[in-house]
C-alpha cells in the first residue's frame, strides 16, 4: 500500500476528516518521496496521529546516505524524534507485528540491517 491510499484510510480511521482533506494530509504528513514507498511522517503528521499507538525505539544513526537508504526499506509508517547533535535517535513505530520483530532481533539497529526490500 502507497502513501497515496493509505492517508485517506487513516484520516476515515482516526475521525480526521472535519481537520484534514487527503490533498493536504498527503502533502503534510509525509516526507518527500519519488518512489512513494517511505512512510516517514512530518512532524505534523506525528501530531496528527498521536491518537494511535506507537511503539519507541532507540538506535543509534549516524546520518548516512546508506541508513537513509535502510530507513526507506522500512514498511510500516514511522516518525523520527531527531535530537540535534546527538547520535542517538528515537523512533516510533506504528505497527505491532513490526515492533515484535524487533524485539525478537533485540534491538531497532540489527532489525535494520536484516530486513530486505520487497
Amino acid at each position: 500500500m502507497n502513501k497515496v491510499t493509505l492517508t485517506p484510510l487513516l484520516i476515515e480511521e482516526l475521525g480526521l476528516s472535519k481537520e484534514w482533506t487527503v490533498l493536504e494530509a498527503y502533502k503534510k504528513w509525509w516526507y518527500p518521496d519519488v518512489s512513494d514507498t517511505n512512510y516517514r511522517l512530518t512532524a505534523a503528521g506525528m501530531q496528527a496521529l498521536k491518537l494511535a499507538n506507537s511503539y519507541e525505539f532507540d538506535f543509534k544513526f549516524r546520518h548516512t546516505p546508506a541508513e537513509l537508504k535502510m530507513l526507506s526499506n522500512l514498511e510500516t509508517i514511522y516518525f523520527l524524534d531527531a535530537w540535534q547533535g546527538r547520535s542517538i535517535i528515537r523512533i516510533h513505530i506504528f505497527s505491532e507485528k513490526v515492533a515484535v520483530m524487533i524485539k525478537l532481533y533485540g534491538s531497532f539497529q540489527k532489525y535494520l540491517e536484516n530486513i530486505q526490500p520487497k
